[in-house]
Parts: C-alpha cells; sequence; structure tokens
C-alpha cells in the first residue's frame, strides 16, 4: 500500500505541473488577444463616433439617454424625494439643494453627491442618504442648532453648531441660558469644539461663565468660583477636559482660592493662589 501512494502522488504531481505549464501558456495567449481586443474596440468607438458626424462626448450622452430610457421603462427611475428629521420648510430647501429630479434614472441618483449638496447648504448636520428601490430617494439630517453666545469685541450672536452666526433668529426658539458664551477673536469658529468637549462634562459646564479664544487657537475658561482655568491648543483640548475634571471631582479645586490653574502642560499643573504671599505653587499633574 504505501508503495501505490506514492506512484499515485507522483503521477498527481505530473498531472498539475502539466495543467501549470497549459495554463500559464493559455494566460500569456489570452492577455494578447484581450489587448487586441481593446485596441479593436477603441477603433470601432471612435469609428462610431465620427461616422455620426460628432465626438466621443455626443455618443457618450446618447448612451445615456438611452440607458435612462431603460431604466424608466423598467420602473428605475426616481418618484419619491423625501427628507425626515427638520422642520418642512428646511426639509423644502434641502430638496432644492439636492438637484434629484422626479423621472431620473435610480443609477445617476448617486447617495455621496446627494449628501454632498445638502452638506454645502450648511443648514443640517448628520446627514445620510439612502436609495430604496426602485424610486425612493431618503435624506435623513439633523437641523444646526444654536450652541453659543460669542462677543466680538462690541456685540453679541449667535453661534451654530458650524460655527456660523446665525444673522436671523426670528422664529427661532431659543433657549439662550443653556448657550455656552464665548469671546474673543476666533471664538465663533472654534465655539462647537468646545461645546462639544463641555457636553461631556456637565458639572463643569455649568459652572462656565465664559469662555474666552486666547491667540485664535486655544481657551481660558472662566469659572463661577473666580477661577480662570488656561487650557491648552485646541488638539488636546478632550484630554485637558478630563484633567480638569478629574482635579475637581478628587480635590473641589475649582472651589480653592484660587486664581488661575494652567494645564496648558501635559506633564505639569500650575496653579496661582489667590494669596499673594504663597504665589508661584505648582502641582505635578500625577
Amino acid at each position: 500500500m504505501p508503495k501505490v501512494k506514492t506512484q499515485a502522488t507522483k503521477a498527481g504531481a505530473g498531472r498539475k505541473r502539466a495543467a501549470v505549464e497549459a495554463f500559464d501558456g493559455r494566460e500569456s495567449v489570452n492577455a494578447s488577444s484581450i489587448l487586441f481586443g481593446l485596441a479593436i474596440l477603441t477603433a470601432l468607438i471612435v469609428s462610431a463616433a465620427a461616422w455620426m458626424g460628432g465626438s466621443l462626448s455626443q455618443l457618450e450622452r446618447r448612451a445615456g439617454h438611452m440607458m435612462d430610457s431603460t431604466a424608466r421603462s423598467l420602473g428605475l427611475a426616481v418618484q419619491y424625494v423625501s427628507v425626515e428629521g427638520v422642520s418642512d420648510e428646511l426639509a423644502e430647501e434641502l430638496r432644492f439643494a439636492a438637484l434629484v429630479e422626479p423621472g431620473e434614472n435610480m443609477f445617476r441618483a448617486d447617495p455621496h453627491l446627494i449628501r454632498d449638496r445638502v452638506e454645502a447648504t450648511r443648514l443640517v448636520v448628520n446627514v445620510q442618504v439612502h436609495r430604496f428601490w426602485p424610486d425612493h430617494i431618503l435624506i435623513l439630517a439633523d437641523a444646526v442648532e444654536p450652541v453659543a453666545l460669542w462677543n466680538d469685541g462690541a456685540n453679541w450672536a449667535v453661534v451654530d453648531g458650524l460655527g456660523q452666526t446665525v444673522l436671523d433668529t426670528t422664529g427661532r426658539n431659543i433657549d439662550y441660558n443653556r448657550l455656552v458664551r464665548v469671546a474673543g477673536v476666533g471664538g465663533d469658529v472654534a465655539a462647537p469644539g468646545l461645546v462639544e468637549a463641555l457636553a461631556e462634562f456637565p458639572e463643569l459646564a455649568a459652572r462656565v461663565q465664559i469662555a474666552r479664544r486666547a491667540a485664535e487657537e486655544r481657551w481660558d475658561l472662566y469659572f463661577d468660583t473666580g477661577v480662570v482655568a488656561h487650557l491648552p491648543r485646541d488638539e488636546t483640548l478632550p484630554s485637558a477636559m478630563r484633567r480638569l475634571a478629574f482635579m475637581d471631582r478628587d480635590s473641589d479645586i475649582l472651589s480653592r482660592p484660587l486664581v488661575s490653574i494652567d494645564i496648558r502642560h501635559a506633564d505639569q499643573v500650575f496653579l496661582k493662589p489667590s494669596l499673594p504671599e504663597t504665589a508661584g505653587l505648582s502641582a505635578d499633574a500625577g
């Protein structure tokens, strides 16, 4: 029996080598045939375009019209464009911005392109676009809501979740008491990032009287106890907020007799006491 197995294995190996050689030969022949076929096809397309008295673009347009007609005959054409998650008035604006017409080929209704068009209105966030075959386009979105009150040095203005100044607040039921107050150059654009970071720590957010933008790259938070927290640059804002929240829970640091808490350095925290004789006190971040 062992001898039979060995012979079978050798015979099988021989057949595999022969198959591989034959396959390799066919591959080279097929590659040449494909290249030749592509060249012939290209020549036919160019010739057809010239015969039609136009260019390739005309040929593409005619082919596109044919595809659209075929899709409509098969029932694969847009009949409904619905928008959910926003008011009726805003939904109408988004439908207009989507640029999808009834009767349009469903295959041409690209969800990614429609989403880009809707987002470009800067009226909504969290946009999703779905195609429900054979004829329905659904757009889901959330209206951009006010998140902050910004002082530009002279006036106060409402800022939305995209960092845009809301010029017209008529007809909008805005709860100004819940809006974070910010000030300084660039404070409007950076406000959504700060609001998002504070949302994770409502116990801190409730005590912030105003956030002042510094050098258009970071924030100083003024708390109701009179303490000012100097935060690092925006890219490390979430981690700095977590450190500040931890220190306040652990040692009630915001209620201590301090002028400021400087957490701009990742490995140190500098405290400035309100008593001049102990000024310069610093502590490791731990």
